[in-house]
């Protein structure tokens, strides 16, 4: 992908992981999407969130900016994630936001049902909070930034994965 090209996720397709007790939505709107989610998140075995999702195949850049977020708790996350299937025990990486004081970080799960990691720290700033989820090969960066154009590196995974996966913005 070229250099300051941008990339659409349209159409989406919306998913609930593992029944969250409030269904997920989304409604595009000038200039990106509002998202209602609900979830205990990710993390542990199993993953309860929605998802809004595209099939990727291949090595991907890409980035979402984050202007706010309207937090059912202080545990609430919003980001990009991709996943190996739609299995709530998925192997999967995600770039993520919170409310506060967790500000950003990068979660992954490498086998299916294993344990989550959880690294890296970058404080939010809504409306400017930016997350970045790459791909190259089996390694997968989360960033987070300020403006869209410098990162700090949250962490990296080194998944072994198919080349074709599902990407999307996740809700919890």
């Amino acid at each position: 992908m070229a250099t300051n090209s941008r990339i659409s996720f349209a159409p989406f397709i919306p998913l609930d992981l593992g029944k969250p007790s409030l269904p997920g939505s989304f409604v595009v709107v000038t200039n990106g999407l509002n998202m209602t989610a609900g979830g205990s998140g990710l993390g542990g075995p199993a993953d309860q969130c929605f998802l809004a999702y595209q099939a990727q195949v291949g090595d991907f850049d890409v980035q979402v900016q984050v202007p706010r977020m309207v937090p059912a708790d202080a545990f609430s996350q919003a980001g990009l994630m991709a996943r190996a299937t739609l299995a709530t025990n998925s192997p999967f990486a995600a770039a993520l936001a919170t409310p506060s004081l967790a500000g950003c970080f990068f979660q992954s799960r490498a086998t299916v049902g294993g344990a989550t990691t959880v690294a890296g720290s970058f404080p939010v700033n809504y409306p400017y909070t930016w997350l970045r989820l790459q791909r190259a090969g089996n390694v997968f960066t989360g960033y987070a930034g300020v403006d869209g154009r410098r990162w700090t590196v949250l962490g990296s995974a080194t998944l072994t994965l198919t080349n074709w996966l599902y990407l999307g913005l996740m809700g919890s």
